[in-house]
């Protein structure tokens, strides 16, 4: 009897893939970024707190024309430059042996900046009527995005070390457009839908849809006890 305990096998408890990373640090790469009409090539990290159901998520992107696939015919791309940061907390309040949900609210802001030679009307009026007059000169275009989002996801953790994020969301966003020098008429970086909705200045809704590919790296949050 003794000696049938003493070989027994020895077991060994099976870690799932989402226990095993859901507390560790994840390096997340947005692929649908880059195929935006305003690109960017965005990369963040997901950091778990102590208790590993709440997640800091923290992204940020840089993007020009140069390298946008929406303008591979233009002879003469445009010097347009995007910047792109997402600040984000989750809660994870479902989980299962290869994923877990989550609801979040984010904060995203945008600064497209077009750098544009083109002849600007000077010290105009409103609707860039009654200009003193015009000359060709150097123009800054600038469109500034802020938005809050709330957020609902499904994390997908796969045995080879890899995790597959899916979200949708819904919320608003305020669009500013700014012109320099000030003093220049009103040569806004509108697209033509945003002209076809008489989109301007202000507050609209926004929707927020996509996926993320997550690399688990070695800095673990330890858990709570």
């Amino acid at each position: 009897m003794i000696a049938g305990v003493l070989f027994l096998p020895e077991v060994f408890a099976q870690v799932t893939p989402q226990e095993d990373m859901k507390d560790r640090v994840l390096l997340k790469l947005a692929p649908l970024s880059f195929f935006d009409i305003d690109n960017t090539v965005q990369a963040g990290l997901e950091i778990p707190l102590s208790d590993n159901r709440f997640t800091i998520h923290q992204e940020f992107g840089y993007g020009h024309a140069v390298f946008n696939p929406w303008y591979i015919d233009w002879g003469d791309k445009p010097d347009k430059w995007i910047f792109r940061s997402r600040s984000q907390f989750r809660f994870y309040f479902h989980e299962w042996g290869t994923g877990r949900m989550y609801v979040a609210g984010e904060y995203l802001r945008k600064m497209v900046t077009n750098n544009q030679r083109i002849w600007a009307g000077v010290n105009c009026g409103g609707n860039n009527a009654d200009c003193e007059y015009f000359e060709f000169r150097n123009v800054q275009r600038r469109k500034i995005v802020n938005a809050l989002h709330a957020k609902v996801g499904w994390h997908f953790y796969f045995p080879r070390r890899i995790t597959l994020d899916l979200y949708v969301g819904a919320g608003l966003r305020m669009k500013n457009y700014k012109s320099s020098p000030d003093n220049v008429g009103n040569f806004n970086e509108r697209r033509w839908f945003d002209e076809i909705l008489f989109i301007s200045d202000g507050l609209y809704p926004s929707v927020a849809t996509g996926f993320q590919l997550g690399i688990p790296l070695n800095w673990r949050i330890n858990k709570q006890p």
